[in-house]
């Protein structure tokens, strides 16, 4: 597409008061929209979330977002199981002082692994 077909299709979406008309303006905003989103889940470090947006068929599709589903209910229990025993502020403290003034020391023997020479 040269140039002057570029001016030319731009123009017939500009109205007479130099103003693209709304219905084109969200059309243009939803296509931008849509090419950004789907750029950025399919980059997206979250491997289900790329795995769901890229798979062509409709059964991996549906794979995906099981495992998508499942590991984020799995989360989301888990936090909540750890927020709710955080909130119950459970303080469990059990100290044992023991002075023990006499140690008893265990028997050391020392090995010489050199022979005693009678001279």
């Amino acid at each position: 597409m040269t140039s002057v077909q570029s001016k030319e299709n731009t123009k017939q979406f500009i109205s007479d008061e130099g103003k693209i008309p709304s219905s084109e303006k969200c059309a243009i905003k939803h296509e931008d929209l849509k090419s950004i989103l789907l750029n950025l889940l399919t980059k997206s470090s979250v491997y289900a979330v790329a795995q769901l947006v890229t798979s062509s068929g409709c059964g991996r599709k549906l794979l995906w977002f099981l495992v998508l589903l499942v590991g984020v209910m799995g989360c989301s229990y888990e936090v909540y199981r750890f927020l709710t025993l955080y909130f119950q502020y459970p303080v469990v403290i059990t100290l044992e002082v023991k002075n023990n003034w006499k140690l008893d020391f265990p028997a050391v023997t020392v090995c010489n692994l050199n022979r005693y020479e009678k001279k």
